[in-house]
């Protein structure tokens, strides 16, 4: 549960209140994994929420977090306090190597069928079959944010608050599938789930 605690630790506006500074979503077509730098993303989206860092594959990397959060927002569903969306960027010597999306606003939701995971196969489903199952992915992640060079992950994230002033709750669950990029098959799975039923 260590990235899905640091996620709502991160996102503390997801609660009952508006936060933090509305932002457009940057689009994979806008982004080259490898290449874009912490500058172009600064250059196109403007001042992050966050900077921080994390530590993955025994290396550190740099984090940078857009997040906006309003209490009248309309959500994807009504048990949800108040929506919020989220863009997160990770870098390596300056590099993108991930990136990652999650909203629970009715517009651009992220909320994705956790009940299907145990469909995916290692060594047998390929990346495409995982995109029919889930849709198009919140996120990406190459080398070294992924332990091989061979390989790439998607990533699909959502993250909700529920309940009230004084009983605020939250929900998250984050899916990243790796796949080979030779053969497109799945490689390896990593879910985790805290809270909630969605």
């Amino acid at each position: 549960m260590k990235k899905i605690v640091a996620l709502l630790s991160v996102l503390f506006l997801w609660g009952c209140f508006t936060g933090g500074e509305e932002f457009t979503k940057l689009e994979n077509k806008q982004l080259i994994l490898g290449e874009t730098t912490s500058v172009k993303v600064r250059e196109i989206v403007g001042r992050p929420f966050q900077m921080g860092s994390v530590d993955e594959n025994g290396l550190r990397f740099e984090t940078m977090v857009f997040a906006f959060s309003e209490a009248d927002g309309e959500a994807a569903t009504d048990e949800i306090t108040a929506p919020a969306r989220a863009q997160t960027f990770h870098f390596h010597k300056d590099k993108l190597v991930g990136t990652k999306f999650n909203s629970s606003y009715a517009a651009d939701s992220t909320n994705f069928d956790h009940t299907l995971v145990e469909q995916i196969k290692i060594g047998i489903s390929t990346i495409g079959e995982v995109k029919n199952l889930f849709g198009n992915p919140g996120g990406e992640r190459v080398f070294p944010l992924v332990k091989n060079k061979n390989e790439r992950a998607v990533v699909y994230a959502y993250t909700y608050t529920y309940g009230g002033v004084f009983n605020l709750r939250m929900s998250a669950k984050e899916l990243i599938v790796y796949y080979d990029t030779s053969t497109g098959l799945v490689t390896n799975v990593e879910f985790e789930k805290q809270g909630g039923d969605r």
